[in-house]
């Protein structure tokens, strides 16, 4: 019962976090952006409470506003169920509630990142405050582990003096997901889980030209996806060397 509550939870995060962006992107006053009900985007009519159930009310109504038959982005579904099932491997391998946050923090950027090619100054500034006052009191802290990330960071701004392959905003995100990778080989098990699953995504985009070289490719998807696969790897790997009786 806890799993499906755990799912339940993260599923409704998700929905709340996408709407938020939207409304933050689409320049929705304050007064609006707390209290306006949810709306369609093309008909305007105020959504039903049944309406707004996350990917269950996608499911039920195909996908389609049920009065003016306006196509939802399959991708809200998407997401909402991929928090919901994050949340629950996490809770599973009883993951530290620092990366609950991190995660969710991540998530708000990917709509961002997908469908308005660029992330808010003002949430990546918070997100960095909050990645390292988390880490610094919360942990896990190593000052071996900024030394190598933030090595890292000034690898991408000196590339990126020349040729622009990596946004420097980007890079600030890497890093302030990198930190939490404790000890030294763990950051360096995620920098390569970033750089495979980065190219294997974006050789697969590219075969089935569904992107174009020198397209703009978002990248803080494969951050995010990076992310929450080598926690849970390092997880997964700490349970079994326990069995083990090795860790």
């Amino acid at each position: 019962m806890e799993y499906i509550l755990i799912f339940v939870f993260g599923m409704v995060l998700a929905s709340f976090v996408n709407a938020s962006m939207y409304r933050y992107e689409n320049g929705y006053t304050l007064n609006a952006f707390v209290f306006k009900p949810s709306s369609c985007e093309k008909c305007n009519i105020q959504l039903k409470w049944y309406e707004l159930i996350p990917v269950v009310s996608y499911v039920l109504f195909k996908g389609k506003h049920k009065d003016c038959g306006y196509g939802i982005p399959i991708y809200y579904s998407i997401s909402e169920f991929l928090l919901g099932l994050t949340f629950v491997l996490y809770y599973y391998f009883n993951i530290s509630l620092e990366i609950y946050v991190i995660t969710l923090m991540l998530f708000s950027f990917v709509i961002s990142d997908i469908w308005y090619k660029s992330i808010p100054a003002t949430l990546t500034n918070i997100f960095l405050i909050i990645s390292v006052l988390l880490n610094i009191f919360v942990g896990p802290f190593d000052i071996y582990v900024y030394i190598f990330w933030f090595s890292i960071l000034g690898l991408i701004f000196l590339i990126s003096r020349f040729k622009e392959v990596f946004g420097l905003g980007d890079g600030m995100v890497l890093v302030m997901t990198g930190i939490y990778f404790t000890p030294l080989i763990s950051s360096l098990s995620y920098l390569l889980n970033f750089i495979y699953i980065s190219g294997g995504i974006l050789s697969v985009l590219l075969i089935f030209g569904l992107v174009k070289r020198k397209e703009y490719v978002p990248l803080i998807p494969l951050i995010y996806i990076s992310f929450v696969v080598s926690t849970i790897l390092e997880a997964l790997s700490i349970s079994i060397f326990s069995l083990m009786g090795i860790y």
